[in-house]
């Protein structure tokens, strides 16, 4: 891809692309449920599997935390949580769980995708399972 000849800048050719990729969890997360709460497993399972289970998806990101602008990935997680979950939690609740995704998914895509999804969920479900929200 011509990035130079399409984009002002590699932030800009990130950022609009992790807009589109956003764009379409939101759209597959909302066809889906909106019942439970943003800790619980179902949603987490769905986060994990469906940036996994789309290659690109899942280079792309791997790719962008390597080249250190891993930054726009997390800035994306936390505009999504609280957008979508602001009603039910603080906004400090809603970023301490978009940097605990964010690092989850660093880690998982440096060791190589071992874990499944239903494990990462379970880890995070129990550490934010007495989370206080409104």
């Amino acid at each position: 891809m011509a990035i130079h000849r399409n984009y002002n800048s590699k932030e800009e050719f990130f950022t609009k692309r992790l807009a589109e990729i956003f764009n379409e969890y939101t759209n597959d997360d909302f066809m889906r449920t909106t019942e439970g709460i943003f800790y619980d497993s179902s949603h987490l399972v769905h986060y994990f599997t469906y940036l996994y289970g789309w290659d690109e998806y899942k280079d792309f990101l791997a790719g962008l935390i390597r080249c250190d602008f891993g930054i726009y990935f997390l800035e994306m997680i936390n505009d999504y949580l609280i957008g979508k979950w602001g009603h039910l939690a603080s906004k400090y609740t809603l970023t301490a769980f978009a940097g605990a995704l964010y690092n989850t998914f660093t880690l998982w895509s440096t060791g190589g995708y071992v874990e499944t999804p239903a494990q990462l969920s379970a880890n995070l479900t129990q550490i934010f399972n007495n989370c206080e929200c409104r």
